[in-house]
């Protein structure tokens, strides 16, 4: 049994900066660009090596879990780069990572290949054309771009909710996309965010409640107002620590090495083997802790749960 989807017409989409024609859906289809050429086409495919079978070719990333297992490898061949999520899709790229296939795993629960290829397929694919991007979620607050960084787990699509239940707009979720300025890149048209259980209650603070849906790794998807995918100046990095209980929003700078190495931990990507990826990344994070003001901001999030003012965020920031 093949899991890809029959007959599925491409559409186009924004993401990142970059045009999508994709039979994959990417939030909110928009009209063709100007030139109706495509950066990335998307599609499913249902032909590949046997899924026994190990990569073949050069070992460019790969991570495991804490059983061993692997969870990911990316392996550069002869015809292009191949990606692997274990057990969920492989993932084929031409070299010039203009295309990419999509081939689900047999029985792959419906829906867990497409959101895989919507975060961790995407930052694979900007990463090999030559873009940075964090693991980090972003709005814009009183027409000011912050981007809130941190691994798994560290608050960044919490923040990130109630501040846009208190009036902010949403860039991105999950990635972001770094550019020289150094401007934030938003994520585009149809930008939503994925709440883990303890978060889900943000969406009941909105004074109109955004579109929401479960997802197939039971987070609810919200889709608050979006700001836009073109470049933004990024006002400051903000890492956050979630804290339980009521009281003030605290914010303390981070300089130097300390912010370059909260901004590595902030990786999207892990288990890069290719030492150019790691020395990139790694000069490209130096270079944003030099021109981006950095801060570790501490969130009372209740009980009760409230929204976050943008103003009030960018007073703590600014009273330092």
């Amino acid at each position: 049994m093949d899991a890809a989807p029959k007959d599925r017409q491409p559409l186009w989409y924004r993401r990142y900066g970059l045009h999508l024609l994709s039979e994959v859906a990417f939030g909110t289809p928009v009209q063709a660009p100007p030139s109706g050429q495509p950066d990335l086409c998307v599609k499913y495919e249902t032909a590949g090596p046997p899924w026994e079978e190990e990569l073949a070719g050069e070992n460019l990333a790969e991570q495991r879990l804490a059983s061993g297992e692997l969870r990911y490898q990316l392996v550069r061949d002869g015809s292009g780069y191949h990606l692997r999520v274990h057990k969920v899709a492989d993932f084929f790229m031409d070299d010039s990572v203009c295309r990419l296939a999509c081939r689900p795993w047999p029985h792959v629960l419906p829906g867990l290949a497409e959101a895989v290829l919507q975060a961790t397929v995407l930052a694979f694919a900007l990463s090999l054309r030559g873009h940075t991007v964090l693991h980090a979620s972003a709005v814009l607050a009183d027409g000011s771009a912050l981007a809130f960084a941190g691994p798994s787990g560290a608050g960044k699509s919490t923040v990130a909710a109630l501040l846009c239940a208190g009036g902010a707009t949403l860039l991105a979720d999950d990635l972001v996309r770094i550019e020289p300025g150094p401007c934030l890149v938003g994520t585009g048209p149809g930008t939503s965010l994925r709440l883990r259980n303890g978060a889900r209650r943000a969406v009941e603070l909105f004074e109109v409640r955004p579109p929401s849906h479960e997802a197939v790794d039971n987070r609810l998807v919200i889709q608050p107002p979006s700001g836009g995918d073109h470049p933004r100046r990024l006002r400051a990095l903000v890492f956050p620590v979630l804290v339980a209980g009521s009281g003030e929003l605290r914010a303390g700078r981070v300089q130097g090495a300390g912010s370059v190495v909260q901004l590595v931990r902030a990786a999207r990507i892990g288990g890069w083997q290719a030492h150019d990826f790691q020395r990139r990344f790694f000069e490209a994070m130096v270079k944003v802790a030099q021109e981006v003001p950095a801060w570790r901001l501490t969130v009372p999030c209740g009980p009760p749960l409230e929204p976050l003012a943008p103003s009030a965020v960018m007073a703590a920031l600014d009273r330092r």
